[in-house]
């Protein structure tokens, strides 16, 4: 029997797009991605909320501070085309957060 370590598991992230008081979205340009457009996020650390991930990883990402995150989806990313990284498969927590000092 497989141990947990060895199972292959999904990897849940979070995807932030940060939302300036005028309603535009703000997008980077990401390596891992193909050098696409994408929301700023990434993987939620083990005993970490939700919340206090999109708060973190929108800061790592972006340099951006955001507040009130609202969740806009869920979605299942399975060994995606555009990720250069590594093969997995991922699902995506996807938030609108208000950009602070806008």
């Amino acid at each position: 029997m497989e141990s947990p370590q060895e199972k292959k598991l999904p990897r849940v992230t979070v995807g932030v797009y940060p939302r300036k008081s005028t309603g535009e979205i703000i997008l980077i340009r990401s390596p891992k991605w193909s050098n696409l457009l994408v929301a700023g996020g990434g993987h939620i650390e083990y005993g970490e909320s939700v919340e206090a991930a999109v708060l973190r990883e929108t800061k790592e990402e972006t340099g951006l501070t955001v507040q009130n995150p609202r969740l806009v989806d869920t979605l299942d990313m399975i060994e995606p085309l555009g990720h250069t990284k590594y093969k997995a498969h991922f699902v995506g927590v996807e938030f609108v957060a208000d950009l602070v000092d806008d």
